[in-house]
């Protein structure tokens, strides 16, 4: 992924250290309230995650292939699956089928395997070229109420501006909320 030119920070050191202290602290739960104290609930954080970025970045490509001119177009979706294809070993033996089945668990699968792939140059240049063109033509809210209804709910509420780094790192904040939940 890009640096953040102002910071030096990239998406992904964010989402790795959210995930991080998100583990740390489902751990600690975990292991102080599991009734017992004799083991500790472990929830796998990082697929979930990398879900959420990932849905969040193909529903912002979606509203891409309707905004912005298709010569201009980042295809992060496409990048994604030639940088998966390329180098299978991180989903191949997770993902089972025909090569339908294969396509379909790549782009969609609960158990996401983009984690492996999204910090590569050509996954994290089609990511900074999705949000730099979506800057360029911006979202209209109707729009984005058919593809992210949490976010525009979340905009609507004063709690999140209209950026699309932010709307998709939203799609991370939704799934931490629900590990949250399932901790309680």
């Amino acid at each position: 992924m890009a640096q953040n030119k102002s910071n030096g920070i990239s998406l992904a050191n964010i989402i790795a250290t959210i995930g991080i202290v998100i583990l740390l602290v489902f751990l600690f739960l975990g292991y102080f309230y599991s009734g017992d104290n004799l083991g500790i609930a472990i929830l796998k954080v990082g697929p979930a995650l990398t879900y959420g970025l990932r849905e969040a970045l193909f529903a912002l490509s979606c509203m891409e292939r309707e905004l912005v001119p298709e010569e201009e177009q980042a295809r992060f979706p496409e990048a994604l699956e030639r940088a998966m294809l390329a180098d299978p070993g991180n989903w191949k033996k997770h993902y089972h089928g025909d090569e339908h089945a294969l396509w379909l668990a790549r782009r969609y699968s609960f158990s996401d395997r983009a984690r492996y792939y999204i910090g590569q140059s050509e996954v994290q240049a089609a990511m900074e070229k999705l949000f730099a063109n979506l800057r360029k033509y911006p979202i209209p809210m109707n729009m984005l109420h058919q593809y992210m209804p949490c976010q525009f709910d979340a905009i609507r509420a004063g709690e999140l501006d209209g950026d699309p780094r932010a709307l998709a790192l939203y799609g991370v904040t939704r799934f931490m909320a629900d590990y949250e939940y399932a901790t309680t």
